[in-house]
This record gives structure tokens, C-alpha cells and sequence, in this order.
């Protein structure tokens, strides 16, 4: 049910995409069109088909807030739909099209920016290590889940392995990929003393480090 869900989101808002570009066009071509009917016909149109999505985004939202706050509530959304239909009425045609195309635009925009980072973000949770090698009281290791780490706990990094939480090196000495922290490729040489940072990867010897932050802290 949930993947039906989430597809027929995803249909709506290729839908959504198609009818703007579709807007576009049709701004476009009303432009270049003399005949005062047709031109004002065409631009809106153009601002119906490009903002369709967002004005009825709005209209929802104002009806939600409304209802939630027992007062009239306006989206923003809402808010330029009525500012083109004023242009409309004036006979702004140009300007109403314009004002819905650029909003409209900013909104898809601005969805892709968050999705792009939510995508990120989870990718990262993702290779987040789940479990560490810690060191007991009597010198032995353990592997224990990351969530169980507490500051000052001494763990074993493997050569290989992804460094689990934020700490400092106290033996041995790393080449840790920080990639996915800062996005720089090249590895980072680090000593007894320097700090290393949860979710990078040691490509050299094992080493041992201290936990400072808890893996609810961690970068």
C-alpha cells in the first residue's frame, strides 16, 4: 500500500512537472502572438496549466488551516493565485502568467532541493556502522552496538572498517576517507592525538581510539 502510495505521488508530480513545462510553452507562444484575444487567451491558459499544482496546494492548505484555527487562514500558495487573478481582472494578462510561472518554478525547485538533501541525508544514515569493537576493562573486545558506546570508551578500528563514532586516535595512526562527511576524495593522514570523525572509512593499519561524542552526536 505504501509503495502505491508513494508511486502515485510520484505520478502527480511528474504530472505536475509536465503540465508547467506545458505552461511554459504556452507562455511562450502567447508571446509572440499580436491578436490582443488570442494572446490574452493563451497567457491564461499558460497560468491555469503551469500553476495548477500550486494553486490547488493552496487551496487545501488554507481550508486545513482554517478549519484548524477557526479563523481564515491564507497559504502563500493561495495568496499569489488571488494577486493573479487580480492581474487577470485588470488586464495584466502578461503579469498574472509571469507571476504563476516564477512561483510556481520556485516551488518545484525547492521541492527538488529537499528531496535531493532527504535522499542524501538517508544515504548517509545508511552507511552509518551499526556495531563497534570495544575494549573491556580486562583488555579484551567486544562487539557491542554503536548505540551502547559512551564517551570515553576505547575502541579498535580494522583496516578497512568504518570509524563509528566521533573520537580521538590514542595508538597507531590512519588514512581515513572523509568523503562522505566533506566530499573530499583524497584521504586524510591522522596520528595518535588527532581527531577522527564517526561514518569515515580507515584504508590503512588498525589504530585505537577514545569516544567523545555519543553516536547521537556524532557528524
Amino acid at each position: 500500500m505504501n509503495i502505491k502510495c508513494k508511486g502515485g505521488i510520484k505520478d502527480e508530480k511528474n504530472k505536475a512537472i509536465i503540465f508547467y513545462m506545458l505552461g511554459v510553452i504556452t507562455f511562450i507562444g502567447g508571446l509572440l502572438i499580436t491578436q490582443p484575444i488570442a494572446r490574452a487567451a493563451l497567457l491564461v491558459f499558460a497560468a491555469i496549466v503551469a500553476g495548477y499544482q500550486v494553486i490547488a496546494e493552496g487551496i487545501m492548505s488554507t481550508i486545513q488551516a482554517t478549519r484548524k484555527r477557526r479563523r481564515f487562514s491564507p497559504n502563500i500558495h493561495l495568496l499569489m493565485a488571488l494577486a493573479a487573478l487580480g492581474a487577470i481582472a485588470i488586464g495584466s494578462f502578461e503579469e498574472a502568467a509571469m507571476l504563476i510561472l516564477i512561483f510556481a518554478g520556485a516551488h518545484f525547485l525547492e521541492e527538488y532541493v529537499e528531496n535531493k538533501s532527504r535522499k542524501e541525508i538517508t544515504a548517509l544514515l545508511a552507511m552509518a556502522p551499526q556495531e563497534a569493537r570495544r575494549y573491556t576493562d580486562t583488555g579484551a573486545l567486544e562487539v557491542v552496538p554503536v548505540t551502547a558506546l559512551n564517551i570515553g570508551d576505547q575502541l579498535q578500528i580494522l583496516n578497512g572498517a568504518q570509524v563509528p563514532t566521533d573520537g580521538v586516535i590514542i595508538a597507531g595512526t590512519a588514512s581515513l576517507n572523509e568523503a562522505a562527511i566533506s566530499g573530499e576524495s583524497i584521504p586524510r593522514e591522522k596520528q595518535t592525538g588527532d581527531e577522527v570523525f564517526g561514518g569515515t572509512i580507515n584504508g590503512k593499519s588498525t589504530f585505537d581510539m577514545r569516544v567523545t561524542k555519543s553516536s547521537d552526536e556524532t557528524v
